[in-house]
């Protein structure tokens, strides 16, 4: 059953690379949001730059190397699908499943992950400048390179593992102060932003 879901996810995505250019909305990046040519805020029904992805079971899917700019996956089970090499810079992750899933080397500037589920989720290199993870759950997640420059990750749960968490870059990164497994010194000369809460 997930090898016919995942090849059937894989058609519509080929599909929707090929028409890509002929989407209502598209991403601007300017405002963050997705556009048409009278300025009004929506989403595309096809999928690609701005598609909307919400609550869909892709379980497994291959959405590599494409143009998900403002897309919206809120609520959708991405378990162990890959991102690979992605533009996702704007795209909403609310509350999505993304177990076990790979965003190695992904663009995901200003995306949104509060409350979505990351455990052992495999974020090498990617980008995630600016980025919301409010409440997030990145236990066991490979985090090695990853920018996390100006992200908000108040709330959030990550390893503490400095193996998997060590190399990331968390310059000007919000962050609660039991989040990381480093001390206070170690923190604030990564330039790391503490918020003092109690431990969770």
């Amino acid at each position: 059953m997930n090898a016919i879901r995942t090849a059937a996810a894989v058609v519509v995505f080929a599909a929707s690379a090929a028409f890509a250019n002929a989407t209502e909305y598209s991403f601007d990046a300017a405002s963050g949001e997705c556009r048409n040519a009278a300025g009004e805020v929506g989403v595309n029904a096809a999928k690609g730059q701005c598609g909307d992805f919400r609550g869909l079971d892709l379980e497994g899917a291959r959405l590599e190397s494409m143009d998900l700019r403002g897309a919206r996956f809120d609520g959708a089970n991405l378990k162990s699908a890959s991102f690979i090499g992605s533009d996702l810079t704007g795209a909403s992750f609310t509350a999505a499943n993304l177990t076990k899933a790979t965003l190695r080397g992904a663009r995901l500037d200003q995306a949104r992950f509060e409350g979505a589920k990351l455990v052992h989720a495999h974020l090498e290199h990617a980008r995630l400048v600016g980025s919301l993870f409010a409440n997030a759950d990145l236990r066991n997640a490979c985090l090695f390179k990853a920018r996390f420059e100006n992200a908000n990750l108040r709330g959030a749960r990550l390893s503490q593992d400095r193996a998997l968490v060590g190399n990331a870059n968390w310059h000007q990164a919000i962050v609660d102060a039991d989040t990381l497994p480093f001390s206070t010194a170690e923190l604030v000369s990564m330039s790391v932003q503490l918020v003092q809460v109690a431990s969770r």
